[in-house]
């Protein structure tokens, strides 16, 4: 019994000793060694605008690029950005530098037709692991008319319903081009940042309103948007109609 004993403990030794040998290695190949903090690279005017006949885009063989405006000398003069081309066009908008046309249809004597514009922002994915996103209106009809979302006139589709609650939302559908993903990463600056979009957090005043206000509405949870309403199953009493009541028996005589 005293050898089983001795053995059995041998054993186990050995076996700690194999365990702390395999987690000091661990430890070692975890931890990081000269690890260098990599500033991000400031791109150069060239390398954020490159000429036509050097971006990939344009046929470089074409005569007419020659009549054309390099990029760098009308879009390194505005609010600079690092998204997309480089220029924040909402500053630019703002602060009077462009002024661009908010509809295609044509001006009378002059005059643009007048658009009206809702300075609305509209609070989504409030119960998801991200920040909350904030979709101001003000910055998009300054550009843009209403039914180039709610309502496209070429088309008669619609990008987003105009009513709250009824858009279900979803990152995966915002990159297969759906929703947000009809112009950012097309002719919007591209959705590679979360936080451009991603920008409230939870625990602010916004974040907070924006989710008080949905639950006093009722809107049940949703991850993908801003609560969209779930479908419930109906009661059993009201999903079908109630059997018709057997006749009663004759009284007996």
């Amino acid at each position: 019994m005293k050898q089983f004993d001795t053995r059995t403990k041998s054993l186990i030794g050995i076996l700690l000793l194999m365990v702390l040998g395999l987690g000091a290695c661990a430890k070692v190949s975890m931890t990081p060694v000269n690890i260098v903090q990599v500033t991000p690279k400031v791109k150069t005017i060239e390398e954020k605008w490159p000429l036509l006949v050097e971006d990939g885009f344009h046929d470089s063989a074409n005569p007419l690029l020659k009549k054309m405006q390099q990029p760098r000398e009308g879009l390194s003069t505005l609010p600079p950005n690092d998204y997309g081309n480089h220029v924040n066009w909402v500053t630019a908008r703002v602060e009077g530098l462009i002024n661009p046309r908010r509809s295609l249809e044509p001006a009378s004597a002059g005059i643009e037709v007048e658009v009206p514009v809702m300075d609305l922002d509209i609070f989504l994915n409030l119960w998801g692991s991200q920040p909350i996103v904030r979709f101001p209106h003000l910055a998009h009809e300054q550009w843009l008319h209403c039914q180039n979302c709610h309502e496209m006139p070429v088309v008669k589709e619609k990008i987003f319903i105009p009513q709250e609650g009824s858009n279900n939302i979803r990152m995966e559908a915002i990159l297969s081009g759906e929703f947000c993903g009809v112009c950012h990463s097309a002719v919007a600056f591209p959705i590679s940042n979360c936080y451009r979009c991603h920008s409230v957090d939870r625990n602010s005043i916004d974040g907070v309103k924006a989710r008080e206000r949905a639950r006093l509405k009722g809107r049940k949870p949703n991850f993908f948007s801003d609560g969209r309403s779930q479908l419930h199953a109906l009661p059993a009493a009201a999903a079908a109609p109630a059997a018709p009541a057997a006749p009663a028996a004759p009284a007996a005589r």
